[in-house]
Parts: structure tokens; sequence; C-alpha cells
């Protein structure tokens, strides 16, 4: 039977120190303060316990955190690499179990588990980790956020949920953008109008003047892996 969150629940989050993806555990947070329900976020001996997960004693702090913070509702992020998500998320949840931290296996506070991160790591954590209540890949609206976790959008104030109702017409606007495919005729800007373009001297502050020169569309960022285990391989790559 899932568990129907209570007003006397705690939400505490929790993700490793190396994983600097927390936008959506703080969009999340104040949904739930919208909602009435107290939250918290894991400090830092904690989340830097999930960087080594397999050490021993690694778990340590993460077990005082729960307790300390009486934790009932754990979420989990972590928005890098699948296999160590996966990995990252199954020791997570063995712990829990050898540590009676699940309220069903013994005296533990935590009734529910939950997930968040790339699709595939999500597909995987679902595949392996049956404890894990419901897991979040990304661009979940707010009403569909709550219902994940068992919550009654109905309990939301009238003015969020007026801004929840906008925020699923916006992603059902962008849903019908890209079903149509007209976008991909619309051909990308020829940038290549400065000296130091694709050469080591190229800077985003030369792109960015050379746009406004031209009057080109803004610059879009994007996130460019792939990610490894070695973050110092990693960001010398």
């Amino acid at each position: 039977m899932p568990h129907r969150p209570r007003a006397t629940d705690t939400f505490g989050f929790i993700h490793p120190s190396l994983d600097a993806h927390t936008l959506g555990v703080e969009s999340v947070r104040r949904l739930l303060a919208d909602c009435g329900f107290r939250s918290c976020v894991a400090d830092a001996a904690a989340c830097r316990a999930l960087d080594e997960p397999g050490r021993p004693g690694a778990f340590d702090p993460v077990e005082s955190w729960i307790r300390r913070e009486r934790v009932s509702v754990l979420g989990v992020s972590y928005r890098l690499g699948p296999e160590e998500g996966e990995e990252l998320c199954s020791r997570l949840v063995r712990a829990l179990r050898e540590r009676r931290l699940f309220a069903p296996d013994g005296s533990g506070p935590v009734h529910a588990i939950y997930f968040a991160g790339l699709p595939e790591t999500c597909r995987r954590v679902q595949a392996r980790c049956p404890e894990v209540s419901g897991i979040f890949a990304g661009g979940e609206s707010p009403a569909r956020t709550l219902s994940i976790l068992g919550i009654n959008a109905a309990v939301l104030p009238r003015e969020v949920a007026a801004s929840t109702r906008y925020d699923d017409d916006r992603l059902a606007f962008g849903r019908r953008l890209i079903a149509d495919g007209e976008y991909q005729s619309v051909p990308p800007p020829d940038r290549s109008g400065y000296p130091e373009y694709g050469h080591g001297e190229d800077r985003a502050v030369l792109r960015i003047l050379d746009a406004r020169r031209r009057d080109l569309p803004p610059l879009i960022r994007a996130h460019v892996g792939p990610y490894l285990a070695d973050r110092r391989e990693a960001v010398a790559l």
C-alpha cells in the first residue's frame, strides 16, 4: 500500500556532494511548503557520504541525519551517470533495510523513498529497487509531482493552484511544438562572423558581443557530457 503523506511527515532530500543539480530539489521543497509539509535537505556530511557509498561506515552520517530530522519520506537525487546512480540507490536501499530504518521492517522512521535522476537511471532503479515508491525523470509538472508523492493537489492554495495550471498549459504547449516538428525547418544562425570563432582564443563573451553586433538570437546553453566516475578526468576532458 503506497504511503499517503500526513501532516506530521518530514520530507528529507539528499544528493551526493559531487552532484550540483539541486534546482529540482528546491522546486519540490517550495511546492511541499505550499502544501503545508515540512522538508529538509541533508547536511554536508551526509551528502559527502554518498560520494563513496561503498566505503565502510559511509552511511553513518546519513543515518544520523535521518534520525535527527525524523525523515519519514526520503528523496534521493542523482543527475549524473546511470550506472553509478543505479548502484547508489541500490546501496542506499540496502543500508536502510540493514539498519532497520524502513518503518515496515522495524522501528525506523522512513515510510517511503523516491528517486530523481536521468531517464535511463530511473529505468534502472525501477527495475532493481522495488522499494522505491516513485521516480522523477525530469520535466514533471507540479501537479504530476504531487501525484507521484501521493499528495492531492486540492491542498494547494488557490493562487498556487492557478500557477500550477499555467505550468501544465506551458508544458502542453511545448509538447505540441515538439510533436509538430516545425522547429526543425528553422536553420541555426551562422555565428562564425568573428575572427576568433572556433579557435583556441574563442570565448563565450566574444560570441555574445558578435551576436549583439549582428542582432542574432541569444545563445543557448547546453550541458555536454560524458560524465565520468573520475571527476578530475571528466573536468579535464
